[in-house]
């Protein structure tokens, strides 16, 4: 995946250079089917090469995280590497701030992004409505159950006119809250204290489930099938102590 966010970004510099218009430009995104998507998958198997002897396949998947342009999946990168491995943040955290900040004031030019503070807006928004949504009863405490979040954001573009459709929340974490209602974040809660014991400070895995629940807090990963059963399988692995 990481190799394919190369080749894509390379054939999109190339098509721009010959005069393709920008709107019609190839994405990057691998076989992913958006960018973000891929930025989150890197974002998290990212750690489990965030090794000494590995340094140079960690370089790629950096490399891939940078190409994708999601400002919230570099975060993510970030997050998980420096858990994994904390002297990486050495070389890797003055160049993701570097990154960060092309992202946030040359997006548009740079990494073909959407003006962050469109992003902001966007996301505060159905942020403001997902929270005000929960408050009710029952739904703090049991919420409103599975999907019941696509049927609220179809109606909110209905009835506010927002000017975005919003199918997810862009933050797992906010959404299942709106689903399940505290009684849900209770279950989340026991299920990461059974993972407890395998939780460190220099851990792929642990690193991993950092980069999850950082990428958890911008877009929408455990609502994408192989981003999913990615989270799945790291999840399991870690339940049994591998390393």
């Amino acid at each position: 995946q990481s190799f394919f966010a190369v080749i894509d970004y390379v054939n999109r510099g190339i098509q721009e250079w010959v005069g393709v218009p920008r709107a019609n430009l190839p994405p990057i995104y691998g076989t992913l089917g958006n960018r973000t998507y891929l930025s989150a998958y890197v974002a998290m198997i990212a750690p489990l090469v965030a090794t000494k002897e590995l340094w140079w396949l960690l370089a790629i998947f950096f490399l891939a995280s940078i190409l994708c342009g999601s400002r919230g999946g570099l975060l993510a990168f970030m997050v998980g590497t420096a858990v994994a491995w904390p002297m990486s943040m050495l070389v890797i955290g003055p160049l993701s701030f570097i990154a960060f900040l092309l992202m946030i004031y040359f997006g548009g030019s740079v990494f073909h992004l959407s003006d962050i503070r469109d992003t902001i807006h966007a996301h505060s928004t159905v942020w403001k409505l997902t929270i005000s949504g929960c408050f009710g009863w029952p739904q703090w405490l049991i919420g409103s159950g599975f999907g019941s979040f696509y049927k609220a954001g179809m109606k909110w573009v209905t009835n506010l006119k927002t000017s975005e459709g919003f199918v997810h929340a862009h933050n797992d974490l906010l959404q299942f809250y709106f689903e399940y209602g505290l009684i849900g974040y209770v279950a989340i809660g026991i299920f990461i204290y059974q993972l407890s014991p395998y939780l460190s400070i220099g851990n792929s895995l642990t690193g991993s489930l950092a980069a999850i629940a950082m990428a958890s807090m911008f877009t929408f990963p455990h609502h994408v099938g192989p981003i999913a059963m990615t989270i799945a399988i790291l999840t399991a692995l870690l339940s049994r102590g591998a390393l």
